[in-house]
């Protein structure tokens, strides 16, 4: 973010939120609801957890596409490289390795 906001901010939405290691910062904004979006069912239980302990936190464990399905999602070992398109990315990035590849659910916006 490049500063603080100059406006009150009702809502924030996190697209591929991890872990959420940026938590903190989004709850400091003071947003009446911080949406986590993150499909992978390895990091659904935390994202639960955390929304559990925050009033205005919560976990959307969908992913968001263009069409309305299921799609695999390819987890990497780096898990912030995690996507559904396929991009070789071990080709490029020899040390990457696939660990997961789970279906998931797909909205539309």
């Amino acid at each position: 973010m490049a500063g603080p906001p100059t406006a009150a901010i009702s809502e924030i939405l996190v697209i591929g939120a991890g872990l959420a290691s940026d938590i903190d910062r989004y709850l400091a904004l003071g947003a009446e609801t911080i949406w986590l979006v993150e499909p992978n069912p390895a990091l659904k239980a935390d994202l639960d957890a955390l929304a559990a302990r925050h009033r205005s936190v919560r976990h959307f464990p969908y992913g968001v596409g263009a069409e309305r399905g299921h799609r695999p999602l390819t987890v990497f070992n780096l898990f912030d490289a995690s996507t559904f398109a396929d991009l070789g990315a071990t080709d490029a990035y020899p040390g990457l390795v696939v660990e997961d590849r789970p279906m998931v659910e797909m909205l539309d916006p």
